[in-house]
């Protein structure tokens, strides 16, 4: 648990976020302080529950916390997929997009943005062949578990197993994958096992024209 001292110094982060934002006492900074400290005051009730709920595990004794620190990660990132995945709906209805685009783009980003977080961080530390490995097994997890998964339960919900489910975008879906996939492959052959960063822009390069794809189909 956070102790009292750490809370504090998080609640102090917060007022000085609200007085740079709300009250004005910007004047001696630039813009982009300005705007990170917007951030900081609306980002302050997830830290502060992250804070609260999810113990630290890196030092000393605190090392045995980590299954705690775990499964409370997965829980709080199922939360927010939650309502990731609500906002979408809601979109959906608003401006009627389709599920589809908003699947393979809003939706896809939001919930792959925390591998994209701890791809960063462990390709800092010079450990890229875990930031690859992070990757190619989030997608593993996601066919196998996040797909699976929901499926087997609404099976398992559903009258003699069987259920209705819209298939609308789902060949161009698998057809990206495995597209995307093979270029991974190629471009790490390619590289002797690596990837260096004319690999990595071709391949932020390739999402960008798939992304602009999708809204055109949708369109």
């Amino acid at each position: 648990q956070p102790t009292g001292a750490e809370l504090h110094e998080l609640v102090v982060e917060h007022r000085e976020a609200v007085e740079a934002a709300v009250h004005g006492h910007t004047r001696s900074k630039t813009w982009r302080q300005r705007l990170w400290s917007l951030v900081d005051w609306f980002c302050f009730p997830v830290e502060f529950l992250l804070e609260v709920s999810v113990p630290e595990c890196q030092v000393g004794s605190a090392r045995k916390k980590w299954p705690i620190t775990f499964m409370m990660s997965m829980a709080w990132l199922g939360i927010f997929s939650y309502i990731l995945c609500a906002m979408a709906d809601m979109v959906h209805t608003q401006f009627k997009i389709s599920n589809s685009l908003l699947g393979l783009t809003l939706t896809a980003a939001g919930t792959s943005f925390p591998n994209l977080v701890a791809s960063v961080l462990v390709a800092k530390r010079n450990q890229s062949s875990m930031a690859i490995a992070n990757a190619v097994g989030s997608n593993i997890q996601n066919v196998f578990l996040a797909l699976g998964f929901p499926w087997v339960a609404k099976a398992l919900a559903s009258p003699g197993m069987q259920f209705t489910q819209s298939t609308e975008g789902i060949v161009q879906g698998v057809f990206w994958m495995a597209g995307t996939l093979a270029l991974f492959i190629v471009l790490v052959s390619a590289a002797r096992c690596g990837l260096g960063r004319i690999g990595a822009a071709f391949l932020v390069a390739t999402y960008v024209g798939f992304v602009v794809y999708a809204i055109v189909g949708a369109s």
